[in-house]
């Protein structure tokens, strides 16, 4: 499972149903105390680390990045 954790204040939230449809787990929170980064630029945490970048298409591309090297990491697991 690729988690990610999104504040629904930011601008990520409004794509859950996208990511969701792709494969991550997406949890969107009230707030998560990061109220600087998510007033500057979209973020979210993925598997606990932090992922933000300038544009909210540059932040998906890194996510989805992410998901793809994370589930070729799982599939040598298995």
């Amino acid at each position: 499972m690729f988690l990610l954790e999104v504040c629904a204040s930011n601008e990520l939230a409004a794509h859950q149903d996208e990511l969701e449809s792709e494969g991550f787990e997406v949890v969107v929170y009230d707030c998560l105390d990061r109220c600087e980064t998510c007033f500057l630029c979209p973020y979210a945490f993925a598997n606990g680390t932090l992922i933000e970048r300038d544009e909210i298409v540059e932040l998906l591309q890194a996510l989805r990045a992410q998901k793809r090297a994370w589930d070729e990491e799982m599939k040598e697991w298995l």
